[in-house]
C-alpha cells in the first residue's frame, strides 16, 4: 500500500569538470563517479549535472557563467556545487558570488570537493581520494545530502526562479541563500547552554508546530535564536522590567527545565500559564510578570524566525519581497494589488492554511 505523504528530494549535484586536469594524479574518484552516474541517472541516487569546463585560462566570470548555466539547466531548487582538482578554488569563487547574490541563481545547499577550501559557512564535504572511507563518492554523497546538506524546508523550483530573477535585488536574494541554508543537526550553542538549548526547542515546537513533511525538513528555530543573540541581533528593544537578551533568555529558559518532562497536555498548559503571567518560577529566576514579558518576546523571536525562512514565505503566499533591483532607480513595485490576483511573473504559490 502506497503513501500519499511527501518524500525528501533527491540530491542535485552540478559538477565543475577540470578542464585541465593534474597529469600527475592519475585517478579522480569523485569526478568519474559523478561522469558515470550524469550517463545513468536511472542507476544513480543523485541527479548530475555537469557545467562545462571553461579552457584553463577562463576568468572567474566565465566560470561562474558555466556553473550558473549547469545551475539553470538542472530544474532543481536546491542543490550541490561539487568539484575536483584544480576547480576546487573555482567553486570557491562561485560560492563567494552566489551568497553575495550577484550569480543570479538561488538555491545553494552544499559543496563537495576533493580538498578543503573557503566555503564562507557553507555545509562542506571533503572527500580524500586517499582514504579509505567504505562509501564510494556517490553514497557519501548522498549520506550528505539526507544527513546535512539536504535538510530543512524546500521551495518549488517556480519561487526559487523568482528569487533568482531581477524581480529579486542581490542584496535580498544574498538574504534568502543565507537563510536557506540547512541548520547544523550537530549545532553547538554559543549563548545558552546545552540544556537551555534542548527547552528553547521543545518551547519552539510548542509555539511554532512546523507539520514538516518528512523528518528532517523543520528548521532549527531554537538554534537560529541562539545564533542571533550570539551575534547581538534583536528587534531593537526591551521591556525595562527585563534584564538584557541574553540574560532574560537564560533565565526564562532555566525556569522553564522541566517542560521537557511534561506530557504534551501539561506543556500546553503551561504555555498557557505563561501567556496569561500566572507561571510562577522557581526561586532567584524571574517573577510571573517578567517571565510573561520574556516570553512574549521569545515567541515573535520565533515566529521571526520561522518566517524569514523563504519556503515559509512560499507557504503563506508572501513575495513582496521581489519588488526590483538594487536601487531606487531600478524598483519594479506591483501592478495588481487586489486580493487573489497574481501578476505574470508571480510563482504559483499553494498558500498552507
Amino acid at each position: 500500500m502506497s503513501s500519499d505523504r511527501p518524500t525528501p528530494p533527491r540530491a542535485t549535484v552540478v559538477f565543475l569538470s577540470d578542464a585541465d586536469p593534474d597529469p600527475d594524479r592519475s585517478d579522480d574518484s569523485l569526478g568519474a563517479a559523478l561522469a558515470a552516474a550524469s550517463s545513468d541517472p536511472g542507476a544513480a541516487s543523485l541527479d548530475v549535472h555537469v557545467a562545462s569546463a571553461p579552457s584553463p585560462g577562463a576568468t572567474d566570470d566565465e566560470i561562474v557563467t558555466a556553473v550558473v548555466k549547469a545551475i539553470r539547466a538542472s530544474g532543481a531548487s536546491r542543490w550541490l556545487l561539487a568539484a575536483s582538482g584544480a576547480r576546487v578554488d573555482a567553486v570557491s569563487q562561485t560560492v563567494a558570488r552566489i551568497l553575495s547574490g550577484e550569480a543570479g541563481v538561488f538555491g545553494l545547499a552544499g559543496v563537495v570537493v576533493t580538498s578543503p577550501g573557503d566555503f564562507d559557512g557553507v555545509p562542506t564535504l571533503v572527500l580524500d581520494d586517499a582514504s579509505a572511507s567504505g562509501e564510494s563518492p556517490v553514497e557519501a554523497i548522498a549520506t550528505f545530502w539526507r544527513d546535512r546538506a539536504g535538510l530543512g524546508p524546500t521551495m518549488s523550483l517556480d519561487f526559487a526562479e523568482v528569487i533568482a530573477s531581477t524581480r529579486t535585488s542581490p542584496q535580498t536574494r544574498a538574504l534568502l541563500a543565507r537563510r536557506a541554508l540547512a541548520d547544523d543537526p550537530d549545532y553547538r550553542p554559543q549563548t545558552l547552554s546545552t540544556s537551555q538549548l534542548e527547552t528553547l526547542r521543545v518551547v519552539a515546537d510548542l509555539v511554532v508546530p512546523q507539520r514538516a513533511p518528512w523528518p528532517g525538513a523543520e528548521l532549527d528555530l531554537a538554534a537560529r535564536i541562539d545564533v542571533d543573540q550570539n551575534l547581538g541581533k534583536s528587534d531593537g528593544w526591551r521591556n525595562n522590567a527585563l534584564p538584557p537578551d541574553r540574560e532574560a533568555y537564560r533565565r526564562g529558559l532555566d525556569a522553564l527545565a522541566d517542560l521537557r518532562l511534561l506530557g504534551v497536555d501539561d506543556q500546553r498548559a503551561r504555555v498557557a500559564a505563561l501567556v496569561a503571567g500566572e507561571f510562577e518560577p522557581p526561586a532567584g529566576e524571574m517573577t510571573a510578570e517578567q517571565m510573561q514579558l520574556w516570553f512574549e518576546d521569545a515567541r515573535v523571536d520565533l515566529v521571526r524566525a520561522w518566517l524569514a525562512h523563504p519556503a515559509t514565505m512560499e507557504r503563506i503566499g508572501f513575495d513582496g519581497f521581489a519588488n526590483g533591483g538594487p536601487g531606487g532607480a531600478l524598483f519594479q513595485g506591483f501592478d495588481l494589488l487586489g486580493a487573489d490576483r497574481r501578476e505574470q511573473w508571480e510563482p504559483t504559490m499553494e498558500v498552507v492554511r
